[in-house]
């Protein structure tokens, strides 16, 4: 597990701090840096840096590896309860279940049956059309799609890393908020 704390959020950011990661990596293991997993944030600058360094490496390998860009849950739920806060608690509740049912889903095919059906019911009700759109265009059409379902036996939510992060993030706040020099 490697944590970066960068003071802005781009794709250059991202790039260089990976950059390093894989070159230690060559001098201390000898060999070439293989990642078939990353998790991290449903942000075009993070997936970006990631594709252009980690990705890379694996396209060229013998075994020609697949790299899977995890997301957190989090982001599908926070950007679905923005779209949805004009509706009734009733549709939000109605939107949320399908999404957690997505998310739940033990495999890839169970996804994309659990997804048509979700689809299907949510266009059934003309209001809530502009919000089936949203979310085909937004979370499963895009390169977010993997926010909603990750492998069997890989944390989804509540996972240590998130943990330490909040850690992290709470420490850095304060020393911002607080202006310390330390």
């Amino acid at each position: 597990m490697v944590f970066f704390i960068t003071s802005q959020r781009t794709a250059v950011q991202y790039t260089h701090a990976l950059r390093s990661l894989v070159d230690i990596n060559k001098v201390v293991v000898g060999r070439l840096f293989l990642v078939r997993y990353c998790m991290g944030d449903a942000e075009d600058a993070q997936i970006n840096g990631v594709e252009q360094t980690l990705a890379a490496p694996c396209a060229s390998a013998p075994s020609k590896p697949e790299l899977n860009y995890l997301m957190r849950f989090f982001h599908v739920v926070e950007n679905v309860k923005k779209q949805v806060s004009s509706l009734s608690n009733n549709s939000k509740y109605f939107f949320h279940r399908q999404i957690y049912e997505m998310h739940c889903a033990r495999d890839a095919t169970e996804l994309a049956t659990t997804q048509e059906r979700a689809d299907a019911l949510w266009r059934a009700v003309p209001k809530l059309r502009r919000f089936a759109d949203y979310f085909q265009q937004t979370w499963i059409k895009s390169r977010f799609c993997k926010c909603l379902w990750s492998p069997t036996d890989f944390a989804k939510k509540n996972n240590p890393v998130e943990q330490l992060k909040k850690v992290i993030k709470r420490d850095y706040t304060l020393h911002v908020r607080m202006k310390l020099c330390a």
